[in-house]
């Protein structure tokens, strides 16, 4: 039996780039020293270790370590999705939060060390204070503070799941961010001193400033100059939200990019110093070489290097991996009539509920429109994960289906409706899911870029590190490692290097 077609109307929020220079104006080049496929792709920032090694996640949990060339010598499979940066510790050890709740000890040619579990995802970096203690943040709403070992040491529940890193100030204190709109300052020991109330949920990590200060960024599209007290010092307002993180230079400029695409710098009382535009929405956090060069990504692959008064140094456009499977690429041109091969008849049913592929549909048809009281949640969600049990089932046995992908991005769209832990994270769930099977296909790229808007992996594009030795290690959502240098050959700035 022939299937009527249904179009989910969605807007696009990819673009191009732009560059600052006129054309004609001479930049520097960009080499690609090291470059391979980390399918099913890189959320997670690398980490140097101490013997100049490379460590970094992916998103389906693989855990690479590789040697100062960037060559795997180590695969570590974790189960669960890595987005967060790995922590390389003083002594050595590696500490590494997962999806899943999990952070993992492991040695330096990662052999697991030790494992303990939270009660939801860690999407954020760790970082170990200065008198070795640990905190990290999750989605479970709570700052955990962490004996150097792993063993718990206390914890300080908020009203809004966390996608930011702690951040310890000159003073000792330590500064966290959250989704309930609201800044948190504690005592070295953990205990609370102060927090400060934004207009908007924040995501951005923040950056101390050079005077003892910090600085964050919000939804609500401003900037937040801050004291070591957690009183408001200054704002600034971008042209749009401010997930990323900010980088602080040596001259105590402040470099953050927006959604509004521009990549700002800003004086330490928050006030304008110069803009770089992108016409890219910019999720990556800026890092500085030791030149004060400032290395930022954007959505489009694009990595630029900017000078320190916001004029362009070099440009590199990363690759792509060809993700997806040959049969499914057609996807990649967005939904219309799809070929018949492959697909589910009407009349079988599928899941404990015994619903058809029309009657899946139907059910997130009625599910979205019925079901917005808050009283009914319970409902709603009891027949959402009836609906996703016979999804499952049928894309077990009609695993080519041409209606799956966007099923799912529908299934995604309606748990968004539930305001649970649960909804969240089976939201999030059918997203990854696109993600990893369709990242080149049209749902796959409104996935990614869904879960980039909402912070997912502290930074949906993954931002550069620094090496010690100058060079640049970078991985892409498009499932490439990449480590670059910048050499002296004259290029024009309007022609970016590219990646082989």
């Amino acid at each position: 039996m022939k299937r009527s077609i249904c179009i989910f109307t969605l807007l696009s929020v990819l673009g191009a780039f732009g560059l600052k220079q006129a054309i004609g104006a001479e930049c520097v080049g960009v080499d690609t020293q090291t470059k391979w496929d980390a399918l099913p792709g890189v959320f997670s920032t690398p980490a140097e270790m101490k013997d100049g090694g490379l460590v970094v996640g992916t998103v389906e949990g693989q855990l690479y370590f590789m040697d100062k060339q960037g060559s795997r010598k180590i695969t570590v499979d974790l189960g669960a999705g890595v987005y967060a940066k790995p922590l390389v510790l003083k002594s050595g050890k590696v500490l590494v939060v997962s999806d899943d709740g999990k952070y993992r000890f492991f040695s330096p040619g990662g052999k697991e060390l030790r494992k303990d579990k939270l009660q939801e995802g860690v999407y954020s970096a760790p970082i170990e204070k200065r008198d070795g203690y640990l905190a990290l943040t999750g989605s479970d709403q709570q700052v955990h503070f962490l004996y150097p070992e792993g063993n718990e040491r206390s914890t300080y529940a908020t009203w809004g799941r966390i996608f930011s890193s702690p951040l310890e100030l000159s003073n000792g204190s330590i500064v966290v961010t959250s989704t309930d709109h609201i800044v948190y300052v504690f005592n070295a020991d953990g205990a609370k001193k102060n927090t400060f109330r934004t207009s908007a949920p924040i995501f951005s990590t923040p950056a101390a400033l050079n005077d003892g200060g910090f600085v964050f960024g919000a939804e609500d599209g401003k900037v937040y100059f801050m004291n070591a007290s957690g009183t408001l010092r200054a704002t600034f307002s971008t042209g749009g939200s401010v997930f990323a993180s900010p980088a602080v230079l040596k001259s105590g400029a402040v470099v953050v990019g927006s959604g509004d695409g521009k990549i700002y710098f800003l004086k330490p009382n928050g006030k304008l110093l110069a803009s770089f535009p992108t016409k890219n929405q910019i999720f990556s956090k800026p890092e500085v070489m030791a030149d004060q060069t400032v290395v930022i990504g954007t959505e489009s692959g694009l990595v630029y290097f900017l000078n320190p008064d916001a004029t362009l140094k070099a440009s590199i456009q990363l690759s792509y991996a060809p993700w997806a499977i040959q049969s499914r690429s057609h996807l990649a041109d967005g939904p219309h009539l799809f070929s018949e091969k492959g697909v589910a008849p009407a009349d079988h049913y599928f899941g404990k509920a015994r619903m058809s592929v029309l009657g899946i549909h139907s059910a997130l048809v009625d599910i979205s429109e019925k079901f917005n009281d808050p009283a009914n949640f319970d409902k709603y969600i009891n027949s959402l994960r009836f609906t996703e049990d016979a999804m499952r089932d049928w894309e077990v046995n009609y695993p080519e289906d041409n209606w799956i992908p966007e099923s799912y991005f529908a299934l995604g769209r309606a748990y968004e409706k539930v305001p649970t832990t649960e909804g969240w994270a089976r939201s999030n769930n059918a997203k990854i899911w696109l993600l990893s099977r369709y990242f080149n296909g049209w749902y796959g790229q409104m996935a990614r870029s869904k879960l980039a808007i909402q912070k997912l992996e502290t930074e949906a594009n993954a931002y550069p590190t620094v090496l010690s030795d100058g060079r640049i290690a970078v991985g892409t959502h498009g499932s490439y490692f990449y480590i670059l240098k910048l050499n002296s050959k004259s290029v024009a700035c309007d022609q970016p290097s590219r990646a082989p």
